[in-house]
């Protein structure tokens, strides 16, 4: 029973260990599964502010097609001003301060009409960005295969 190798008491402590483990191994499991329940959860909260980012995008889009409309009817309208202004002027019916208030209210719906569109291609980047960017460089080699894959 007793060998001089200590056969025994390796046998033993191999018998036993699960014994005195106190129940470790359990608890193992319970923080792995625990773990996952987590890294699940973070992964849809990921989900849902790229879902935010994106609707978000698309409500800064659609005001600023407002704005870009609006912008573009009041520089329309001070164009419109603009070229009544000259006619008169030319006429002699204004003075020259009309004329140079006109060409400002002009250049003003201008510079208002630039900055719509400015942010209007900005959010246009921003919807890229939002949407992962990148998607539609596909490579040709991995559409081909794609396509061979399907038939």
């Amino acid at each position: 029973m007793f060998w001089n190798s200590g056969r025994f008491f390796d046998l033993a402590l191999g018998i036993t260990q699960p014994l005195f483990d106190g129940g470790t191994l359990r608890h193992k499991e319970r923080a792995a599964i625990e773990q996952q329940r987590q890294a699940a959860a973070q992964y849809r909260a990921t989900v849902i502010v790229a879902f935010q980012n994106v609707a978000d995008t698309l409500h800064a889009i659609e005001a600023d097609a407002a704005a870009l409309t609006a912008a573009a009817a009041v520089n329309d309208t001070a164009k419109t001003a603009l070229d009544l202004t000259r006619r008169q002027h030319g006429l002699g019916y204004l003075d020259r301060l009309a004329l140079i208030a006109a060409e400002q209210n002009h250049r003003q719906g201008q510079l208002g009409l630039l900055q719509a569109r400015a942010a209007r291609l900005a959010d246009s980047a921003l919807l890229f960005q939002a949407l992962g960017g990148g998607w539609w460089h596909r490579d040709a080699a991995a559409l081909a295969a794609n396509a061979v894959d399907a038939n």
